[in-house]
């Protein structure tokens, strides 16, 4: 790898730089554009800027080299494009980066590097061998982390998440959090948590040994105000069955957890309790 770096920019350096075709600031520039290892994109650019006669501008290279690697990176570019050099000019480069990001069903980089952000938009408040609980801050947070441990509802041939929170569209997970200041516990019980959950509230689900190991907790900007809805979707807020979950996963969440607030303890009352379902 060392000798392709020398060697790239040697022959850039050689041909354009050693011989007063370009300054070297913009020889040096065109050197940090590019991202590659080996920097070999750096003889293409400096070739078609120094042959552009001053039409093309280092901003319009930074920009669209940066395009075509990030298209790279995401392995959206096709075998025959992937040789930088089989690009006749700098308009071809051009057309064919802003081809890619208007191609539909492909997201743009600004779009994708937008939803990598957001995906990255939550926290793990608790994460043991007996419970998890996952706070999403965002839609592509909320799939995500309902993806990776929620997977339970069948949708077609493929299992999905319970909540519409967490479907691939955003707009419950807006309409709740955003406009409503909603903020959502995701929790997963398991281990010790799991075990007692199934014994004590019963009620199998496809896939669980209790409805209620998988749980949205819904907390409303006042703090105190909560719904829960179990593995099937079914609010069960105002029963028994609450009371005696929250007391159950209380049990198993660390006391320097940042969510073992006493709001969480606040009773409810309602609906008489189901016997557990063997």
């Amino acid at each position: 790898m060392a000798f392709l770096l020398e060697n790239n920019v040697k022959t850039a350096k050689l041909n354009y730089l050693d011989k007063g075709k370009i300054s070297k600031e913009d020889f040096e520039k065109i050197l940090n554009f590019d991202r590659t290892p080996t920097k070999k994109f750096t003889f293409w650019m400096v070739k078609q800027f120094v042959n552009s006669g001053g039409r093309i501008t280092l901003d319009q290279i930074r920009n669209i080299i940066s395009e075509y690697t990030a298209f790279l990176v995401r392995n959206l570019v096709d075998t025959e494009h992937r040789d930088i050099n089989k690009f006749a000019d700098f308009a071809a480069l051009e057309t064919y980066v802003n081809t890619l990001n208007s191609t539909p069903g492909v997201k743009s980089n600004a779009e994708f590097e937008k939803e990598k952000e957001e995906e990255a938009d939550y926290e793990i408040g608790v994460d043991t061998p007996d419970i998890v609980i996952t706070v999403p801050y965002s839609h592509a947070a909320s799939r995500k982390l309902g993806l990776k441990y929620f997977q339970i509802r069948k949708n077609g041939q493929q299992t999905d998440v319970p909540w519409c929170t967490s479907y691939q569209t955003n707009t419950h997970f807006n309409q709740y959090f955003a406009r409503q200041l909603i903020t959502f516990y995701y929790i997963l019980c398991r281990g010790r948590c799991a075990e007692k959950i199934t014994k004590e509230l019963g009620h199998p689900a496809v896939g669980l040994s209790s409805k209620y190991l998988m749980v949205a907790l819904v907390v409303h900007k006042d703090g105190k105000k909560m719904e829960a809805y179990d593995a099937e979707d079914h609010e069960f807020s105002r029963t028994p069955q609450f009371n005696k979950f929250m007391k159950i996963i209380h049990e198993f969440i660390p006391d320097d957890a940042p969510m073992k607030q006493p709001d969480w303890d606040e009773k409810s009352e309602g609906k008489k309790e189901e016997p557990p379902k063997k």
